[in-house]
């Protein structure tokens, strides 16, 4: 509305197409200058820990060593899934230091972007590097480390101590740690959600070969859950 009251005498001097591309002028230059005097953070290590009888259905043991872990059949994460976790957490950080957020990366020899690796229970393609070569490579006004960690707990057991069904509910677990350029640790916050649906299991053990089948989690309830569990963070007071 001030905007408005300014320029409108400015009709009676200049024609309309002035005065609009003023107006323009006026309002980029408010929008970048609001823009850089925000506070900027970078997220240089992403830790996301899934266990694995939420995405292997399949597990067989002997005496104690896994033959057979059921990675053709385990739930994987695509990289346009990977690509939807990252923007949550950086939505997440966003709102909770109030700072324009982005994932940061150290670069290889090749110049490629140091991400974490595909193991059986860890989510591939996020950042990692430390808080070192974060500060020294980005300028920014935080540095976070985000720890996630899917588990499951068992909560029933139903028929014999050797073979039965199982049942596991599946939790949630968030740590949002953010440092200055001091390396002081300026903002802590963390999350423990288990209000999640229990799936099922069954597990024999016999002679000391141990069978477990489980009922999986698709990827589209890990990122249900990962949001879910990021609203509640946002909720809830710092701890």
């Amino acid at each position: 509305m001030s905007i408005c009251l300014i320029l409108l005498p400015l009709t009676k001097v200049f024609n309309m197409k002035k005065v609009i591309f003023i107006t323009f002028f006026c309002i980029n230059f408010l929008t970048t200058l609001f823009t850089q005097a925000q506070d900027r953070a970078g997220i240089f290590n992403i830790y996301f820990g899934i266990n694995r009888k939420l995405t292997h259905p399949t597990q067989v043991s002997v005496n104690g060593d896994v033959v057979q872990n059921g990675n053709l059949n385990a739930t994987r994460l695509s990289d346009s899934d990977i690509d939807s976790i990252k923007k949550m957490i950086e939505r997440t950080v966003s709102t909770e230091l109030r700072a324009q957020t982005e994932c940061i990366y150290r670069k290889n020899k090749k110049g490629n972007n140091v991400v974490t690796s595909d193991f059986s229970s860890t989510v591939r393609g996020l950042p990692t590097s430390s808080k070192r070569n974060a500060i020294k490579l980005h300028e920014k006004e935080y540095y976070v480390i985000v720890n996630i960690t899917f588990n499951a707990v068992q909560r029933t057991s139903l028929g014999a101590a050797l073979v039965g069904m199982r049942q596991y509910r599946p939790t949630v677990s968030i740590r949002l740690i953010a440092y200055n350029e001091q390396r002081k640790a300026v903002y802590r916050k963390r999350i423990f959600v288990n209000d999640f649906e229990k799936l099922q299991g069954f597990a024999s053990n016999i002679n000391g070969v141990e069978i477990q089948n489980f009922q999986v989690l698709t990827t589209q309830q890990i990122k249900e859950m990962l949001a879910k569990s990021l609203q509640e963070l946002v909720e809830r007071g710092k701890q």
